[in-house]
C-alpha cells in the first residue's frame, strides 16, 4: 500500500475523512511528518461495498423485481445480497464478481443498473 504526504490549506478535514472512509481507505493526519494525530477508527474489513437505493429513484418495474429478489425464501438466493429496508434496498456489490451483470441477467433496467454503478 502506498503512502502520500500532502499539505493542504482550506480543506475541511471532516469532509476529507468522510470521503476517504467511504472508499474504505485509511487517512492519517499529522502536525509534523512522522507524528500521527488522528487515524481512521475502523479496522480493515469492517465495511461492506454496497449501495442504498431508495424506491423513489427507481421505476416500478425495477422495484417489483428487487422486491421479489429480496424476498426469496430459499437458502443461497438473491435475498442474501439484495435486502429490502422498507424505504428502498441495500444491494451488496461485493457478493458477486460482476454484480451489474447479475442484475442484468435478472431483468433490471439499464437506467437502474447505472444508478447502482454510480
Amino acid at each position: 500500500m502506498g503512502k502520500i504526504a500532502v499539505e493542504v490549506d482550506g480543506i475541511d478535514i471532516a469532509e476529507l475523512m468522510n470521503a476517504v472512509n467511504a472508499q474504505g481507505l485509511t487517512l492519517r493526519i499529522a502536525e509534523e511528518p512522522g507524528e500521527v494525530i488522528v487515524e481512521t477508527p475502523l479496522p480493515a474489513g469492517s465495511h461492506l461495498t454496497g449501495i442504498c437505493c431508495s424506491t423513489a429513484h427507481i421505476t416500478s418495474g425495477d422495484n417489483s423485481l428487487l422486491y421479489a429478489l429480496s424476498h426469496q425464501a430459499q437458502e443461497y438466493t438473491d435475498a442474501e445480497w439484495i435486502h429490502f429496508t422498507g424505504l428502498g434496498y441495500l444491494i451488496r456489490l461485493d457478493a458477486w464478481l460482476y454484480p451489474l451483470l447479475q442484475l442484468k441477467r435478472r431483468g433490471m433496467s439499464k437506467s437502474c443498473r447505472r444508478l447502482v454503478a454510480t
